[in-house]
């Protein structure tokens, strides 16, 4: 924080504004991006440095790009903005550039740009098959697919069986989901799982589960046997 001073016609006492604690800041740099794959209207957060707050600047705004598309930005500390992926994004390894704007008096007048290149861009996911293709309450089911994002690039995951929300979700690769049933009702159920949160294109689906009733053993034969 700095301190800024005025003098008027030459100095003298009385002659002198002095106002402080102006914030004189660093380029602002953007380090890294989480998660570090991410679909198209999804959601990321970019790290960094020097990027300036709403206190010290009510009227600071950003804007920012991946791999050259426009993406929304919002500021939401000095250490971090959020950013949502735009429409027409390429699918690939990409850039992305995050550019501040001050505010103030007469409009915006002074920027910063920082560029970093981390992000991937995925197609939507999709699930193509799950093994086995029936089970119970509590039971696993694995599903297979593609363009997961995988725990490495910070995927999570959840997932919804015939309307009911999964016990639990997990990424084993980019292709391939473990999913525990929750209280799901009996009959034939689409799962649905979701990467990061959701967003448009974040979801892959499949149709034509089965949902079992517990097992039930009524009768046996014969009532009696030898070892």
């Amino acid at each position: 924080a700095s301190d800024v001073n005025v003098t008027f016609n030459g100095g003298g006492t009385g002659a002198q504004a002095l106002k402080s604690a102006f914030y004189v800041l660093s380029k602002p740099i953007a380090t890294s991006t989480a998660p570090l794959a991410a679909y198209v209207s999804s959601s990321i957060t970019l790290t960094g440095a020097n990027f300036i707050t709403s206190a010290q600047d009510a009227a600071a705004s950003c804007s920012a790009a991946v791999g050259g598309t426009s993406a929304q930005c919002e500021l939401v500390n000095a250490t971090t903005a959020k950013l949502t992926i735009g429409p027409g994004t390429i699918v690939g390894a990409s850039t992305v550039q995050i550019t501040i704007v001050t505010g103030g008096a007469g409009g915006a007048h002074n920027t910063g740009t920082s560029t970093t290149s981390i992000l991937t861009v995925l197609s939507a996911p999709s699930v193509s098959t799950f093994t086995p293709l029936a089970g119970y309450q509590s039971s696993s089911i694995t599903l297979t697919g593609a363009n997961f994002i995988t725990p490495e690039q910070g995927g999570v995951c959840s997932a919804v069986v015939g309307g009911t929300a999964a016990a639990s979700c997990s990424i084993s690769s980019a292709t391939s989901v473990v999913v525990v049933l929750g209280a799901s009702s009996a009959g034939a159920s689409d799962v649905n799982v979701t990467f990061n949160g959701g967003g448009t294109g974040a979801q892959g689906t499949k149709a034509l589960f089965t949902v079992l009733s517990a097992p039930s053993v009524s009768t046996f034969t014969p009532l009696a046997g030898y070892q």
